[in-house]
């Protein structure tokens, strides 16, 4: 691939992304689009690109996150053989910063797609405290297991390893290229992935703790264009940063007067910590939604909207900001997470919908992936 001052020629090259979760996509595109690449999100597995289309990248949501590993190939090769085939050659597989979702199963059918001959795999993110050390996932400097989200109900994290996530499926041959040699620059990082290839590693992940060393794996990585590149948003920014695209600064000056609705479906201390500061705030007032009678009986889901649906009314009446979250759910052993998930993000889903349909509001912000 050519290349100019002040990086690659993007005639060269578009970028097609295959992500598994809306969320994903989204912060891929916002970290591209932050570079000044045009970019377009598909939000559904099912939809198609759009031949017109002639932005600099084109992102997949395949939704596959939370289903098992041997129903997520199909749909994730037919994503990446659809992007590949309308001409984004530069295929990037977006995965979580802490290792959720079917990693090596995905991205042995991206592989498979583009006829790849390895994938190289770097979900660092260091300004969210997600690094890589040692082939170990960490988060805020502890390794992935040991955090809140390594212990999802939806994708529970099985290894702190990237090279043991990689190997679970048996058909990827994971090879490792140290922080000791991605110091040492691109040179030094491009001899050791050689050296694991010839070893007939075709996963190679590669540390990287700083941004700088997230530099270095983008940089490095134009070199191959019969790999892919596996990351998360955090090397999305610094692949980004390889294409030239000059933007203006702008900045949004937004006014409202009327409410607006915090749909908060994450569980995450974060977002539970932000929620009371709101609350503490007076800046929202919040509704606590029971899971319970959502996930009970028809009926009793309907009684429950009608009166959860009549707070809303009431407080958005009084020009109050409303924040939507969901109270502590006890799971019994034999219950579905995933079927769950599913039933509370339409209900949530309904509700918004419902008193959108009633009133005008001034915004609706929602946090959480399933959400």
């Amino acid at each position: 691939m050519p290349s100019v001052e002040g990086g690659i020629d993007l005639s060269q090259a578009r970028i097609g992304v295959v992500a598994d979760d809306l969320t994903g996509a989204l912060d891929t595109a916002g970290a591209f689009a932050s570079r000044g690449l045009r970019s377009r999100v598909m939000t559904a597995p099912a939809d198609k690109i759009d031949p017109h289309y002639d932005g600099d990248v084109a992102i997949a949501n395949t939704h596959t996150r939370n289903v098992d590993a041997a129903l997520a190939i199909a749909p994730v090769h037919r994503a990446a053989k659809e992007l590949s085939d309308a001409g984004w050659s530069r295929l990037y597989k977006k995965i979580d910063s802490t290792g959720r979702g079917n990693l090596a199963a995905e991205c042995k059918a991206v592989m498979d797609a583009q006829e790849a001959v390895a994938a190289i795999v770097c979900p660092a993110f260091p300004q969210m405290g997600r690094t890589v050390v040692d082939g170990i996932l960490m988060v805020n400097g502890a390794p992935v297991t040991e955090a809140i989200e390594g212990s999802d109900a939806l994708s529970a994290i099985s290894s702190d390893s990237l090279l043991n996530l990689l190997a679970l499926e048996g058909e990827l041959a994971p090879g490792l290229v140290p922080l000791s040699v991605v110091r040492r620059g691109t040179d030094a990082i491009r001899r050791k992935i050689s050296e694991l290839t010839s070893q007939e590693m075709n996963a190679i992940v590669i540390d990287a703790e700083t941004d700088s060393d997230l530099q270095a794996v983008a940089d490095c990585s134009v070199s191959y264009s019969d790999h892919i590149l596996v990351g998360s948003a955090g090397l999305a920014y610094a692949l980004g940063s390889l294409f030239r695209r000059d933007i203006e600064p702008f900045a949004l000056n937004i006014k409202t007067i009327s409410p607006f609705v915090i749909v908060a479906g994450s569980r995450h201390q974060v977002t539970k910590s932000q929620v009371e500061s709101l609350a503490s705030a007076g800046v929202a007032e919040v509704i606590s939604v029971s899971p319970e009678p959502v996930l009970g009986k028809r009926e009793e889901r309907v009684v429950y909207s009608r009166q959860v649906m009549a707070d809303l009314h009431r407080i958005l009446s009084d020009g109050r900001n409303v924040v939507l979250e969901w109270e502590e759910l006890e799971r019994p052993q034999d219950s579905d997470s995933q079927e769950d998930a599913t039933v509370l993000s339409n209900f949530a889903g309904l509700l918004v919908y419902g008193i959108a349909r009633k009133m005008s509001l001034g915004g609706l912000m929602i946090a959480g992936g399933d959400t």
